[in-house]
């Protein structure tokens, strides 16, 4: 079952917070992987989508380049309900193709700093200390060339926790 489809049949509202980093930002110039050498100005977007309703979610990476192509396939296949993003940190056109997609998603903007320990200590905060995390949430945010991945972590909690304090005070 796709993405799309099961959208529809179980009402699952996504959330997707995003952010885009640089090979030369992520220390990836001088990586291999895949057989591929990293130019310094390929754009790496971290993302995490996470399901409003049962709090489950996904994180991961994608490499693209001016065309859009990944980030926007990845955008119509989850069709997201809203789209955290650091305030500034994703290119203008980018946005306003955001802006033009069917589902019509929210764009919220954080303004908050980020330093990689922010993820660390947030995610121990609500997930306990790193040796009970499964070994894709290691990888993630203890790694220095997932910044991207680790940022997009903190920018979801970041929500996360400001709509729980928002419910505390209705």
């Amino acid at each position: 079952m796709n993405t799309s489809d099961s959208n529809k049949e179980f009402g699952n509202k996504y959330c997707m917070a995003i952010t885009q980093f640089t090979a030369k930002e992520l220390n990836r110039k001088s990586m291999m992987e895949d057989e591929e050498l990293y130019c310094e100005t390929d754009k790496f977007y971290g993302f995490v989508i996470f399901d409003v309703g049962t709090l489950q979610f996904y994180m991961g990476e994608l490499k693209d380049d001016d065309t859009y192509h990944e980030i926007l396939t990845l955008f119509y296949s989850i069709r997201p309900v809203e789209i955290i993003i650091f305030k500034k940190n994703l290119p203008v056109y980018l946005e306003n193709f955001i802006s033009t997609l069917t589902s019509k998603p929210l764009i919220t903007r954080i303004s908050k700093e980020f330093n990689n320990m922010m993820s660390f200590h947030i995610a121990e905060k609500y997930l306990g200390v790193k040796d009970k995390w499964n070994d894709v949430l290691k990888k993630n945010l203890l790694n220095e060339h997932y910044i991207n991945i680790s940022a997009s972590f903190y920018l979801a909690s970041s929500y996360l926790e400001s709509l729980l304090i928002a419910d505390q005070v209705n």
